[in-house]
């Protein structure tokens, strides 16, 4: 962090002082406040920033990863947060980092990096992906179905795709959790 050093009137420190004290904060602690109402920073600490990688991360990955300390570009007003993952036996390892505009308080990471985020956690505990392929074919016939019934062929066809989905996911989960460090 930066400090700067202003010369202020004797009466404008003196009011500053009145507000500052009313409000029970220090001098130094309501300009900065002010200062950042005034440039339009929501997130103005590193917990602030935590929690908000946090909230994103939550609805699809739940507790998966662990948060290291998040760190503040002051040219670009940006807050990169690095995400690491725990493996057994091991020290965490990063797997990426989630970028959130300081101003606005949004997440503003890329589709395409956070999908890169998730292949490396992928990858370091050797979970295999759905194949594309089946994964297009699966989502035409579940389409097919929500339009009206199937054919006895297309039926079985689907019922195949979601059983090889469903064992590919049970056998993520079972690397997964052979994996990952007991808490």
């Amino acid at each position: 962090m930066n400090q700067l050093t202003i010369a202020l009137s004797n009466e404008t420190y003196r009011r500053l002082a009145q507000k500052a004290f009313a409000s029970q904060k220090s001098t130094e602690q309501l300009v900065t406040e002010h200062l950042e109402v005034f440039f339009g920073l929501q997130l103005k600490t590193d917990q602030q920033a935590l929690q908000e990688a946090q909230d994103f991360v939550a609805p699809w990955a739940g507790n998966l990863f662990h948060f290291n300390k998040p760190y503040l570009d002051e040219i670009q007003s940006i807050w990169r947060v690095p995400l690491a993952v725990q493996r057994r036996d091991a020290p965490p390892v990063e797997v990426g980092v989630l970028e959130i505009d300081a101003q606005t308080g949004k997440v503003i990471t890329r589709y395409d990096e956070v999908k890169a985020i998730i292949q490396n956690f992928q990858a370091l505990f050797g979970m295999e992906p759905f194949p594309k392929e089946k994964q297009a074919r699966l989502s035409e016939l579940l389409d097919k179905g929500n339009r009206g019934p199937l054919t006895a062929e297309g039926r079985q066809e689907l019922d195949l795709l979601i059983q090889e989905a469903e064992a590919q996911a049970t056998e993520n989960l079972m690397r997964l959790n052979s994996s990952r460090a007991k808490p």
